[in-house]
Order: structure tokens, then C-alpha cells, then sequence
């Protein structure tokens, strides 16, 4: 884990994340699912959102990452200290790997990656 801030370390932050995102594609592909179904254990969503600087939800949507790492951190500590506290006596343990990821992209910037 990489501290917020770390001047070093994010290298393998963006590996970890990549590796997370192809995983869950390769995973998503090998079960050659063509429907997404509510619910489901793997896959992914991706949301865009266009907003400006006044709008109602501007803060909402920017903030989008910090509250889902927030939420993903407590979700952690909770599940850790409960490992902690009753370790797992089946064999059968699941790894369940979550990614986030976000960008802003300003207006000036946003012909270049419509190319």
C-alpha cells in the first residue's frame, strides 16, 4: 500500500491497477458472458459526466474518486480487523480486487483525446 502522497511508490500503484483492470477483462472474456446481469461478481462501468466548474454537481462529480477510495478504505479496515479477529478455516478463500480510476479532462485538453 502507497501512502497518499508518497514521493515514490506510484509506479507499482499503476501496475497494480493495471494488472486489476486486465484481469477483470480476461476474467469477463474467458466466461464469454454477452449480457451484463445485475449483481454480477466481475466486470466493470465506465460513466462520463460534463459538468463546468458552476454546476450543481461539480463537486460531486470530481469528488467521485476520493469518496470511493474513502469507502473503499473503511470497507478494508472492517474486513481486515474481522480477519483478524476470525480467521478463515476454509480452503476456499475468495480474492475479491476492486479498481477505480478517474480523469478530468479539461476543455482546452479534450480534442486531444477525441483522436
Amino acid at each position: 500500500m502507497i501512502p497518499i502522497g508518497a514521493p515514490a511508490g506510484w509506479e507499482a500503484s499503476v501496475f497494480d491497477h493495471y494488472q486489476a483492470m486486465v484481469t477483470a477483462l480476461c476474467t469477463k472474456l474467458r466466461h464469454a458472458e454477452s449480457t451484463t446481469k445485475r449483481g454480477e461478481w466481475v466486470g466493470g462501468s465506465t460513466y462520463s459526466y460534463e459538468i463546468w466548474p458552476a454546476h450543481p454537481f461539480h463537486d460531486e462529480v470530481v469528488g467521485f474518486l476520493q469518496t470511493t477510495r474513502d469507502r473503499a478504505a473503511e470497507l478494508r479496515a472492517r474486513v481486515d480487523a474481522h480477519n483478524l479477529q476470525h480467521p478463515s478455516g476454509e480452503s476456499a478463500v475468495r480474492r475479491v480486487v476492486a479498481y477505480v480510476g478517474q480523469t478530468v479532462i479539461e476543455a482546452d485538453e479534450a480534442q486531444e483525446y477525441e483522436q
